[in-house]
């Protein structure tokens, strides 16, 4: 978590800039994201960054290869569930 910005505006904007990655990724706690939210509302610019930033998320969700679960793992699962 980032600390809160002082009540000026460019503060806001740099600390909601320096936040876009992780906000972009899902990955900002709630305080931080309501930070970027505000710093959207208050900095129109940071919109268009944030939009730079979809298709490197977009890739990094389908970057990592599937993983296929070990075959005991549904049956440990199945007994655990009983």
């Amino acid at each position: 978590m980032m600390n809160a910005p002082e009540d000026n505006s460019a503060s806001l904007c740099e600390a909601a800039r320096d936040l876009l990655p992780v906000y972009a990724a899902g990955m900002a706690s709630p305080e931080d994201r309501a930070l970027v939210e505000r710093g959207l509302r208050e900095c129109p610019p940071l919109a268009a960054e944030l939009a730079a930033y979809a298709p490197l998320t977009e890739a990094l969700l389908f970057s990592a290869p599937p993983a296929v679960p070990p075959p005991a793992l549904r049956a440990r699962l199945l007994q655990a569930a009983a």
